[in-house]
């Protein structure tokens, strides 16, 4: 029915992180009433739909340029119109839209941003051992928080 191309992995790990949780919660319901309207598309990026709210809202969705999408809401960007817009869309394409609405555990710990192992084994220095030794230490250590990393 559209001409989107979409990235499936992008939507759920990248499109997502954009909304709030309760956002997201509040888009879902607002789809599942269906109240998305008009969905139509502007190549294969662009995504413009009307959305049933207290007023009628127009939202444009940008894929490849997320941070120019919009709502004529009050709320403005990354609200529940555009979520739920989001959500008639991936079902439209064929998607598991609760993918979207909660990412598998699995996706969550294995981002590369949650990861916390060290990026090369370097062992720990003994009390003795001099200030270089320790900083090596302490920079190839990812668990260690940035704002301490600052001190070092």
């Amino acid at each position: 029915m559209l001409e989107l191309k979409i990235d499936w992995d992008h939507w759920t790990e990248r499109i997502r992180s954009y909304f709030d949780e309760t956002i997201l919660q509040r888009g879902w319901e607002y789809y599942t009433i269906g109240v998305v309207r008009e969905v139509s598309t502007e190549g294969t990026s662009v995504i413009h739909a009307r959305v049933m709210g207290s007023k009628i809202y127009k939202v444009h969705i940008d894929l490849k340029a997320f941070t120019r999408s919009s709502c004529s809401c009050p709320y403005g960007s990354y609200c529940k119109h555009m979520a739920s817009v989001l959500f008639e869309v991936a079902k439209q394409e064929g998607y598991n839209t609760k993918e979207l609405l909660t990412p598998s555990k699995a996706k969550v710990l294995t981002h590369p941003k949650f990861d916390l192992t060290p990026k090369k084994a370097v062992k720990l220095p003994k009390a003795t051992d001099t200030c270089e030794e320790w900083r090596i230490y302490l920079k190839s250590n990812t668990r260690i928080p940035r704002f301490i990393m600052h001190l070092v």
